[in-house]
């Protein structure tokens, strides 16, 4: 057996543990965003979440686990440059 699962525990803990997610619904509606936008945007990321979760099994594949958490934590990070840049409903979409 691997002696590394902590790791794995330690970066769990830290992917989810990201300041943002509580007050996401606050940054919108400082953006200007009307309730029905901000429940478009949610509803909007669960929608593609459950649709990309057949082409990133297929990355899973192709793909060492450790590039594709680098890419995943790069493409996080530009999400969240997008929407300080952007501060609009497009902006976030995006993301």
């Amino acid at each position: 057996m691997n002696n590394n699962w902590y790791k794995f525990y330690l970066f769990r803990f830290l992917d989810d543990f990201i300041l943002i997610y509580p007050v996401y619904t606050l940054m919108f509606q400082a953006a200007g965003l009307s309730t029905f936008q901000i429940s478009l945007l949610l509803a909007t990321w669960s929608i593609t979440t459950a649709f990309l979760e057949i082409p990133t099994g297929v990355l899973a594949d192709r793909f060492s686990r450790k590039k594709i958490l680098v890419i995943a934590e790069i493409t996080r990070a530009f999400v969240y440059i997008v929407w300080f840049v952007g501060n609009s409903f497009a902006a976030f979409a995006l993301g």
